[in-house]
């Protein structure tokens, strides 16, 4: 398995060995893929350490949303959650250096996530873009947001459901924010309501 810029842990087969996913942002580490790449390596009794039992996924696998391009950086942040509820661990995935065309306008690094829906047999079921100022995600994709660039999940309300943190430190020259989805409602939590100060790049760095 190639090197991992970011990286978690999980029993996605239910064997009772947790597997590993490993996002690979940069060609150098993605087997010269310039868009980034993800990496899910199966573990077993006796570890890691042995040829095959890895899938890896990037944006011109069939079914994954957009185009693999130069600097997108898919895999710059990865975490593994059921995000579905059906017992089975899934993907969010960033891709911060990911152009966004909005009316006709590209808006270089705006950035995007990824959700994979994953299955026991480590194939990706169903995957969904996840992009400022679409499908309820509030805010708007501009030039340099690097939506993406950290990813984090949790149950943030206590109603024991998945929700989906997202941080965009590129936002507004730098201040940042983080895109908070929950319970089927999305919300934005910028400088004033975090306490950062301006420039602070909010949503440069999240945990659970």
């Amino acid at each position: 398995m190639p090197p991992g810029r970011s990286l978690d842990v999980g029993d996605i087969d239910k064997d009772g060995h947790d597997d590993l996913l490993g996002g690979q942002p940069i060609a150098a580490d993605a087997g010269g893929r310039s868009g980034g790449q993800i990496t899910i390596k199966r573990g077993h009794p006796w570890g890691l350490n042995h040829p095959g039992d890895t899938v890896t996924v990037h944006q011109d696998t069939d079914g994954i949303p957009g185009t693999a391009e130069a600097g997108d950086a898919l895999g710059a942040s990865v975490v593994l959650r059921d995000v579905d509820g059906d017992g089975v661990l899934d993907v969010l995935a960033g891709l911060p250096g990911e152009d966004i065309g909005v009316a006709g306008t590209t808006r270089a690094d705006a950035g995007s996530a990824l959700v994979l829906r994953l299955t026991t047999g480590l194939t990706v079921a169903s995957a969904q873009a996840l992009d400022q100022g679409a499908d309820g995600i509030p805010g708007a994709a501009e030039p340099g947001d690097r939506f993406g660039a950290e990813v984090a999940a949790g149950d943030y309300t206590g109603a024991s459901a998945v929700g989906l943190a997202v941080g965009a430190p590129g936002e507004n020259s730098g201040d940042g924010t983080v895109h908070v989805g929950a319970d089927g409602a999305a919300v934005f939590i910028g400088p004033a309501t975090a306490g950062t100060p301006a420039g602070g790049r909010l949503g440069a760095v999240l945990a659970p």
